[in-house]
């Protein structure tokens, strides 16, 4: 029976990349982000590392918050309380993932949007778009460091030791009834 190191590391590093996953995702308030959670893994022969993220830029503004906000290029800001409302994107599919992708409304889009919000308001309706010329700052959620700081010091280390003694009561099984071999193993 030989210990092969390098499967034991693949397989240990496929783990904890799935056990990191979920142990990120209960800290994940929006559901865009749960669904959209990258993760993957790289297993050389000196180690490994998994690595969790999200192709979106606007992530970093969840997690560490951003500072006011005024339209660049157009003179007012618009957002649509219901995210399903909003032409620029699709919903689900469509988030911008870089700046450069995020898309203006057109003229036609706006006035629209705005006839719409005057039927609404006669109505007594809430409007369906909301323009502004300026937005406060906004915390973050702080979900991603806090939440896997308890993975690494706690939740990882376990599943290292869970893993490590499951392979060494697979050798040592090899080995029993024989008198081949004997193994000694201390832990700290």
């Amino acid at each position: 029976m030989i210990f092969n190191a390098e499967q034991f590391n693949d397989r240990l590093i496929r783990r904890l990349s799935r056990e990191s996953r979920t142990y990120l995702l209960r800290r994940v308030d929006s559901a865009f982000l749960r669904r959209h959670l990258i993760s993957e893994f790289r297993v050389d022969p000196t180690g490994g590392q998994v690595v969790l993220g999200w192709d979106y830029y606007w992530v970093v503004y969840v997690e560490e918050g951003r500072g006011p906000v005024t339209p660049v290029t157009a003179k007012v800001l618009c957002f649509f309380p219901d995210p399903r409302n909003d032409p620029r994107t699709d919903f689900d599919q469509n988030r911008p993932k870089r700046p450069e992708d995020v898309k203006r409304l057109t003229k036609e889009q706006f006035y629209g949007f705005l006839n719409e919000n005057k039927r609404r308001r006669r109505r007594g309706q809430p409007p369906i778009m909301v323009t502004t010329q300026f937005i406060g700052p906004s915390p973050g959620k702080k979900f991603i460091s806090p939440g896997m700081d308890g993975f690494s010091d706690h939740q990882g280390i376990m599943i290292i030791e869970s893993m490590f003694e499951k392979e060494l009561n697979r050798v040592l099984r090899a080995f029993s009834g024989t008198k081949k071999a004997k193994a000694i193993v201390r832990f700290g």
